[in-house]
């Protein structure tokens, strides 16, 4: 029974997986060459992005579920340099400032909460000065 539940958990975390890499593929690459290690991928550009963003609806939550995906695993010296150098949350983070722009008669993506870019940053400078984001979270609700 145990090992049935746990197998469970594992086969959903892993379809979750699969749809946050399928949500960051859609929104950030425009093509990809190759495949595997080797592969070459050609981004979109962020007006593209924050289109698909307005178009597609994508939520706060879906954009904070790639983010997550983006961030996890890079390593500690990584972090410390600067993390909005690394090309895809860049993109990331400029698209979501383009959006959160937009007038909200402009919008179509009603789901859309304007302060997208502003807690991406936050999140990014606490990760580079050694801070749990998640901590940061708990912070503000008090």
């Amino acid at each position: 029974m145990e090992v049935a539940l746990e197998r469970s958990k594992q086969q959903k975390l892993q379809r979750e997986q699969s749809k946050v890499e399928q949500w960051s593929e859609r929104l950030l690459v425009n093509q990809t060459f190759g495949e595997g290690e080797g592969s070459t991928q050609i981004l979109n550009s962020v007006e593209q992005v924050a289109q698909i963003l307005k178009d597609k609806r994508y939520s706060p939550e879906q954009v904070d579920r790639i983010f997550r995906k983006l961030t996890r695993g890079i390593p500690r010296e990584r972090i410390e340099q600067s993390l909005v150098n690394t090309p895809l949350l860049a993109l990331l983070v400029e698209a979501c400032g383009e959006l959160d722009m937009l007038e909200k008669e402009d919008n179509t993506n009603r789901r859309w909460n304007g302060r997208m870019e502003r807690d991406l940053r936050r999140r990014l400078f606490a990760m580079e000065w050694g801070i749990n984001p998640d901590d940061l979270e708990k912070d503000g609700e008090d």
